[in-house]
């Protein structure tokens, strides 16, 4: 179903939510760009008097469009009852998991740290010319202590606990509708469409300011990645997600393809110190 822009009413507040490395800035781009009239951005809001600025629209403004992750949601809570449009965009963790990994390559740009980034440059090359020889869990171990961070917390407790805190605000947020970033990459939006009431592309173009975010634009290359002792490791971690968004709990690796250097190797070398 195709709907004009113009079936966009005035003083629509609209949020879009998200794991971070789950679509959510795509899927931000997309609303903007289908709405019509004078748009009021909130891009990720570090405070809380910033998160409640989605609840109303600026004099002078049409629409208020907010993107938050959903770490910000967990430290400042959200009233979705309040939001004309609330959106929660969910992707199967496994390619979150490997979107995430790669992009530590900008902490070591934020750091300024070119020596620790070539480590970390190596440790992929490694993995992207012998996808045995290393696993996704050993490389956030070894990206963790490159950034002089605690390993244990970022890859076990901190991952799962992102997980379910995304299923929580699922399962108890008013009037959510939930988008998969898989059906979003695929065009099939003729729902999401229907809820916004007016149509939006999903072949947007990011603005130059987010385009390094940009990677992949697709999904199931986990498959590429992971290693028995990732499914031993991550299989726990996930299964909750997994079941309640209704992703296959399929970890067989026998489709696996050779890694692409273009969205790992040369992805990461834009962040280069």
């Amino acid at each position: 179903m195709t709907l004009s822009p113009n079936r966009c009413r005035l003083l629509m507040r609209i949020a879009v939510i998200g794991q971070a490395k789950s679509g959510t800035t795509a899927l931000f781009s997309s609303v903007l760009q289908g709405l019509a009239g004078k748009v009021d951005t909130i891009f990720e809001p570090h405070q809380k008097q910033h998160l409640e600025g989605v609840y109303s629209v600026k004099p002078g403004y049409d629409h208020t469009l907010a993107k938050i992750l959903i770490g910000q949601i967990h430290q400042f809570g959200i009233d979705t009852s309040r939001i004309e449009k609330a959106i929660l965009i969910v992707r199967d963790p496994r390619d979150n998991l490997v979107s995430r990994l790669l992009y530590r390559a900008n902490l070591f740009q934020k750091q300024n740290d070119s020596q620790s980034f070539n480590k970390f440059l190596k440790l992929i090359k490694l993995k992207v010319e012998k996808p045995d020889a290393i696993s996704v869990k050993y490389l956030f171990e070894e990206t963790a202590t490159l950034l002089g961070r605690n390993a244990s917390f970022g890859i076990g407790f901190g991952l799962k606990k992102s997980c379910l805190n995304t299923v929580d605000f699922a399962k108890t947020s008013a009037e959510l509708f939930i988008v998969k970033y898989e059906n979003y990459i695929d065009g099939h939006i003729n729902d999401l469409v229907d809820y916004l009431g007016f149509n939006i592309n999903c072949n947007v173009t990011v603005s130059e300011k987010l385009k390094r975010v940009e990677r992949s634009k697709s999904y199931g290359e986990w498959r590429n990645w992971f290693t028995d002792e990732d499914i031993a490791f991550f299989k726990p971690i996930f299964h909750d997600y997994i079941n309640f968004f209704g992703y296959e709990n399929d970890y067989s690796l026998f489709s696996r393809k050779p890694i692409n250097r273009i969205t790992s190797v040369d992805y990461i070398q834009q962040f280069a110190p």
